[in-house]
């Protein structure tokens, strides 16, 4: 299981310190806190990056939205301004980086970790094609809006999948996942590293991720073909678990093979 990993960019190293706190308590990994717009592009080209933090005004030759505009160009990712200008010129400015939220400082930690939620919710159902016109979002400041994700217990993107656990998303990649297990109307999602209970049908769950290699093999399993261990045309070994092939499963399942 991976944790959601965030780029700070801020100038101000005591504001800085204290959003990678809250963060950090929040359970997501500070993957780096820049300064400046160009160490800002370092870090980005160098760590896991899953959403970035930008305020505006920052050091060196490019601002925040400078900033911003050259981590879209290398790869479309939610971002979240945090930042005391809320002047009209510098919002119609950043309204062309399409981003997710628009938090004007001071703000609580509550509206922030909102804001972190929608905008991954938001990215995960977008497409490559519409990334670059997602409309923004903003909590004015001091808002005590409240939003609901509970409906969305997955989210997915092309490179990793999004379980929501305790009101925030975790994030593991595809290939960790080993295989789902039905019981009732919860479904168990294995993976290399831990297990994960939603209150969905086992279909809901493979109609979710919309993972090609997730097949099921079972009324009450499906199973990721890229880590089956053996199988026979009876049971499929996945890790150290023998999970049973079902009559009326089992043409879909040899049918993901390629026999010679």
């Amino acid at each position: 299981m991976e944790k959601i990993h965030t780029l700070i960019v801020e100038d101000e190293a005591i504001v800085a310190l204290d959003l990678a706190d809250r963060l950090e308590g929040m359970g997501y990994i500070v993957a780096g806190t820049a300064a400046s717009g160009a160490e800002a592009l370092r870090i980005f080209a160098q760590q896991p990056v899953d959403i970035v933090l930008m305020d505006i005004h920052i050091q060196g030759s490019m601002d925040g939205i400078d900033t911003a505009l050259k981590i879209r160009e290398l790869r479309p990712l939610p971002l979240i301004y945090l930042t005391a200008q809320t002047d009209a010129p510098t919002v119609e400015r950043a309204k062309a980086t399409f981003p997710s939220a628009y938090l004007a400082k001071p703000f609580d930690e509550k509206n922030l970790q909102l804001a972190i939620e929608m905008a991954l919710h938001n990215f995960a159902f977008q497409t490559p094609a519409t990334h670059a016109e997602q409309a923004p979002l903003s909590f004015p400041k001091g808002t005590s809006e409240k939003i609901s994700l509970n409906a969305d217990n997955i989210l997915r993107t092309e490179a990793a999948i999004f379980i929501k656990q305790n009101y925030k998303f975790v994030k593991f990649k595809p290939d960790d996942l080993l295989y789902c297990q039905a019981d009732g109307v919860y479904t168990d999602l294995i993976t290399k590293e831990k297990k994960y209970t939603l209150r969905l049908t086992l279909q809901q769950v493979v109609d979710k991720l919309q993972f090609p290699s997730l097949v099921r093999v079972h009324r009450s399993y499906a199973i990721n073909r890229l880590n089956i261990d053996s199988f026979t045309d009876q049971d499929v070994l996945v890790g150290s678990v023998e999970i049973p092939i079902g009559a009326s499963y089992r043409d879909e399942f040899l049918g993901g093979f390629q026999f010679s």
